[in-house]
C-alpha cells in the first residue's frame, strides 16, 4: 500500500511582546491519496495484479502545498468542483483500508511510519511489512526509488511519486526479499553490507536524478 498527503494548512506562529513563541495554527496534513494492491491469479492461469482500490479524496477546504513533487497530487486533483479523478469521501477510504486491516491482511509498503501518520487505524505489528525496515542494516533508511533501482535495475519516480507505483515497488521487493531468503542460500546481512557499500559510492542516488 501507500498514502499521499497535501498541507491544508503550515503551521503559523508569532512572537509575543514578552519574547515567548505563540503558536498560532497547527499544521494538518490531510490524506489525499491511499492506493492498496494485491497478487493475484488471473483467469489465465497467470500471475497479475489486482488494484483493491486506488483512491483520490476528496477535499474542499484551501489547499496550501500540494507537495507535488512528493506526492504526485496535482491543483484541483480533490476538488469535487473541478477534478478530473473519481473522489471519494475520507472516511469511506479509511473504511476500505480498515477492512483489510480486520481481514488479517499483511499491509506492505516503504516507510510505513509515515503513511500510517494520517490513517486513525490501529494495526498489528505481525500484519505490517515494511520494506523500508527489511533492507535496512541501521543507520539511514534507503529510499524506495534507490532501493527498487538496486534490485530490478529500473527507475521510478522519475518526475514524481504516483502512490500505485510506489505499492507495486514496495510489494515487489517484499517479494524479492522472500525469494532471496527462501532456501537459506543468502546471507540476508552480508547482502546489504554489499548493498549499503553501493549506495555510499553512488551517495544513494540514482544517475543524476
Amino acid at each position: 500500500m501507500d498514502s499521499e498527503y497535501v498541507i491544508e494548512n503550515y503551521k503559523r506562529q508569532e512572537i509575543t511582546p514578552d519574547g515567548s513563541v505563540k503558536i498560532i495554527k497547527q499544521e494538518v496534513k490531510v490524506l489525499a491519496r491511499l492506493t492498496a494492491i494485491q497478487r493475484v491469479i488471473n483467469k489465465d492461469n497467470e500471475e497479475d495484479i489486482r488494484i483493491i482500490f486506488d483512491d483520490y479524496v476528496s477535499h474542499d477546504k484551501p489547499i496550501e502545498d500540494y507537495l507535488t513533487k512528493f506526492s504526485g497530487i496535482l491543483p484541483n486533483d480533490l476538488s469535487t468542483q473541478s477534478s478530473t479523478k473519481k473522489l471519494h469521501e475520507r472516511q469511506e477510504t479509511y473504511r476500505k483500508f480498515w477492512i483489510l486491516v480486520k481481514l488479517n491482511c499483511k499491509i506492505i509498503g516503504h516507510g510505513l511510519k509515515s503513511d500510517f501518520e494520517g490513517i486513525v487505524i490501529s494495526i498489528p505489528k505481525e500484519q505490517i511489512v515494511d520494506t523500508a525496515v527489511i533492507y535496512w542494516m541501521g543507520g539511514r533508511l534507503l529510499s524506495l526509488k534507490f532501493l527498487y533501482y538496486s534490485m530490478f535495475g529500473k527507475i521510478i519516480q522519475g518526475d514524481n511519486h504516483d502512490s500505485y507505483e510506489d505499492s507495486y515497488a514496495a510489494m515487489v521487493l517484499y517479494e524479492k526479499y522472500l525469494e532471496m531468503v527462501k532456501d537459506g542460500d543468502v546471507d540476508w546481512q552480508n547482502f546489504l553490507d554489499k548493498l549499503f557499500d553501493e549506495g555510499r559510492k553512488c551517495g544513494f542516488k540514482v544517475g543524476n536524478i
